[in-house]
């Protein structure tokens, strides 16, 4: 019979990952000038990530602000630039 598979302790950091990633494109977006301000919105992970998306923002000029997605367990990361 097919079973469900199994959710191991290695796919957990890989949705981190890929979480992560959107994040640091974000990043991106603000420091490249892009866009001035990017939400990434219904973030799984978004506690666990936090600091090290944080860190990136900043050595890029940006910063992520948490904000609590309504009606939810997960949240948004806004991400917009610090320096003009």
């Amino acid at each position: 019979m097919n079973e469900l598979p199994k959710v191991g302790t290695a796919t957990v950091p890989a949705a981190w990952d890929g979480e992560e990633r959107l994040v640091r494109e974000a990043i991106l977006l603000v420091a490249s000038h892009a866009s001035p301000r990017v939400l990434v919105a219904g973030i799984l992970w978004g506690e666990q990530i936090l600091d090290r998306c944080k860190r990136a923002a900043l050595e890029a000029g940006c910063r992520v602000i948490p904000k609590p997605a309504h009606g939810s367990d997960r949240i948004d990361l806004v991400v917009e630039a610090i320096r003009p």
